[in-house]
This record gives structure tokens, sequence and C-alpha cells, in this order.
């Protein structure tokens, strides 16, 4: 909430969720347009959402997550990231 745009940035934001689940997401007081990309405990992509809309109030995913990526709106197309994909970072 109340971030600045990272539309022009190389900028992600990783969550950490204690556990596989559920993690919708809101984008209440956030005044720019994200991509968002939901991963299983192996790093496996289970969903994807392009253009989550400011001030949507929520946005939900396909399968349990435990981790979620806010990337800069375009960020699925310009990097061809789809379902089951693999996406590693250092945790």
């Amino acid at each position: 909430m109340f971030r600045k745009d990272i539309s022009e940035s190389n900028e992600a934001y990783i969550f950490v969720l204690g556990r596989e689940r559920k993690a919708a997401i809101t984008m209440m007081f956030v005044f720019f347009s994200i991509d968002v990309v939901w991963l299983n405990s192996k790093f496996e992509v289970v969903d994807t959402k392009g253009n989550v809309k400011s001030f949507s109030i929520h946005t939900g995913h396909k399968g349990k997550a435990k981790y979620f990526i806010e990337m800069p709106l375009g960020s699925l197309k310009k990097h061809n990231i789809k379902i089951s994909d693999k996406i590693l970072f250092p945790v």
C-alpha cells in the first residue's frame, strides 16, 4: 500500500507465506496496476494474473501458494511466464 509506481523499474516484491495456502491480494491504496504470479513450495507457478487494477478489492488464485510476486505491469508477457514454469530466487 502507498508504494511508488514500479512500472518503469525492474523491481518486484516477493511475499513469503508461512505455509502453502490461498493468498488473495488487495490493491487498496495502490495507485497503479501490476502483474502477479503465485508459486508453490517447489517454486512452480500455480497461477498468474495480469493487469491487476489499482483499488481492486480481492484478487484470488488457483491452487495453493507459498510465495507470490508482484511485478510491474507487462512482466508476465515480457518474460513469457506461464503456469508450471519455475521461478527461482534466494529465500
